[in-house]
């Protein structure tokens, strides 16, 4: 299968200055300039905040509380392929609840989550995003250092 983003990825970052690669996946694109998902786009200068939650947990955290009450008081009228299918579907909602996230990302014009799917993953781009503000800002007080010093304005400290 031909991956959307690895083309779009390949030509942009070469050729038209959407910045410096900071990640990469089939999924997710992170730059100096912007962070891509498959739905959306979002500038990292306007990025202020990044978040990854196991937001299925709360959810998921009480009803495999009531499957093992609800075995444990009637364990004696239930057969024994009953309580491993409940176990196993208790088991597999706990699992799903503390692996599976989402990640949000915020600004003053948006607090939206931008993706859902394993935490691990998630918190790898939550990082590169987090690297790639500062790589900007970094780039952003670089050229206004150059502008002050041009201009005549101080010696150069920002």
């Amino acid at each position: 299968m031909v991956d959307i983003l690895d083309g779009l990825a390949s030509r942009e970052v070469e050729g038209t200055g959407i910045g410096e690669q900071v990640y990469k996946d089939w999924r997710f694109l992170v730059t100096t300039k912007l962070f891509r998902t498959r739905r959306q786009t979002y500038q990292i200068s306007r990025i202020e905040k990044t978040e990854v939650r196991r937001s299925f947990l709360p959810f998921v955290l009480p009803i495999v509380i009531a499957i093992l009450y609800g075995m444990h008081q009637f364990h004696e009228y239930l057969y024994d392929n009953e309580k491993l299918t409940l176990l196993l579907f208790a088991a597999g909602s706990l699992v799903f609840g503390l692996f599976v996230g989402t990640l949000s990302v915020q600004s003053k014009a948006l607090g939206e989550v931008a993706a859902f799917g394993s935490v691990r993953r998630l918190q790898r781009v939550r990082r590169a995003i987090d690297k790639a503000i500062e790589r900007y800002d970094h780039e952003m007080n670089e050229q206004m250092r150059g502008l002050m010093v041009r201009d005549g304005r101080g010696s150069g400290s920002v």
